[in-house]
């Protein structure tokens, strides 16, 4: 339990996160993983023993090619594999989540609207050729406000998907409808983990009054300005 009796964590799975408006009382943890890492297996048996709900957002054109992620490259990573086909397929009938992200990874900042709208048509589709059903979930790849997430891209991703998650860090409140949500890098240990479930987002964050990233969640996903409100919820 939490300061005022509230719980202070519950693990869902991403669609919980819809649901998580009817329950204020209660702060809602979706954990999520991006890209489709080989090496996530550890963490999988972790998941499975425990009964812990997760989402696995797959670049399911490098699953099924078995090629790795380009930023990987660049770093000289070259160990870094994808998962097959048939660990994704059995992420699904494990009961895990499996979302898109993107067929081969793609920069939607970069992409021109006909192109993204063939790659989030294409990721789908593919997806759920592998696992059986389409996914519901999509999270844009490395998912910068304004720099990786553009109006109309934001635009096509809600018109395929029911869910849409960035990746700018930040909460995301309890909201009637909501479909898009933002996301925060895993914490390190459990003292950081206990500080981001009870609002905390940085000394000078806070002194700003954005604890809880109350500023943050009123931010236009699709402009890189901290001015820029967005006009409708979503």
């Amino acid at each position: 339990k939490g300061d005022r009796g509230r719980d202070a964590i519950v693990f869902a799975g991403a669609q919980a996160l819809h649901g998580f408006v009817e329950r204020e009382d209660r702060i809602v943890a979706a954990i999520t993983f991006d890209d489709g890492y080989r090496d996530n297996k550890w963490a999988i048996e972790y998941l499975r023993y425990f009964q812990i709900p997760a989402t696995f957002f797959v670049s399911i054109g490098h699953v099924r090619d078995g090629s790795g992620f380009e930023h990987d490259r660049k770093r000289q990573f070259h160990d870094a594999h994808p998962m097959s086909e048939a660990e994704v397929r059995a992420l699904a009938e494990d009961g895990f989540i499996v979302g898109s992200h993107g067929v081969h990874h793609e920069d939607f900042g970069t992409l021109a609207p006909i192109v993204a709208e063939y790659v989030l048509r294409e990721s789908k589709q593919l997806i759920g050729d592998t696992c059986g059903r389409e996914p519901v979930h999509f999270a844009f790849p490395k998912g910068q406000r304004g720099i990786n997430i553009t109006e109309p891209t934001f635009k096509l991703a809600l018109a395929h998907y029911r869910y849409v998650f960035g990746a700018y860090g930040g909460y995301s409140f309890p909201q009637s409808g909501r479909r898009h949500f933002a996301r925060m890098g895993n914490p390190l240990d459990v003292r950081e983990l206990g500080m981001r479930m009870t609002g905390y987002t940085g000394f000078r964050e806070c002194l700003s009054g954005n604890a809880w990233g109350i500023k943050t969640d009123k931010l236009d996903p699709c402009s890189s300005s901290n001015n820029a409100i967005a006009l409708a919820p979503v």
